[in-house]
């Protein structure tokens, strides 16, 4: 896949980043583009996300980014009916079911440390 960055140079002209590797789709995908470290690295790219901006230093051209922030942050209480342990760097999969959550909103779970029994 071929992918193309416009930008500006060190002289203030219009540029053209172009940036070709495998690329891989995926069903349902929410990102419109993922742009991983094995990219990001050899194309020298820095992102300054407080400036919306980027540089490709491998073509030395400065970019635009858009930014969006998340939206609408809300703390609920999810319950698992069964007790669950899981075991030192390990990871499980948690079943839930929460009739309000929206397909296009992203979770995040943290342990309410209150709830938790920590075992060292």
């Amino acid at each position: 896949m071929t992918i193309y960055f416009p930008g500006i140079d060190k002289n203030g002209k219009q540029a053209l980043a172009k940036i070709s590797r495998e690329a891989h789709l995926t069903d349902n995908l929410a990102a419109k583009l993922l742009i991983g470290i094995d990219i990001l690295v050899p194309e020298k790219v820095d992102i300054i996300i407080s400036k919306k901006a980027g540089y490709i230093g491998s073509y030395r051209i400065d970019i635009k980014l858009k930014a969006t922030l998340k939206k609408g942050i809300a703390k609920l209480l999810v319950c698992v009916i069964a007790r669950i342990i899981i075991p030192p760097f390990a990871f499980i999969v948690i079943l839930i079911y929460y009739i309000a959550i929206a397909k296009d909103k992203d979770l995040l779970f943290e342990p309410d440390n209150t709830l938790v029994t920590l075992f060292v």
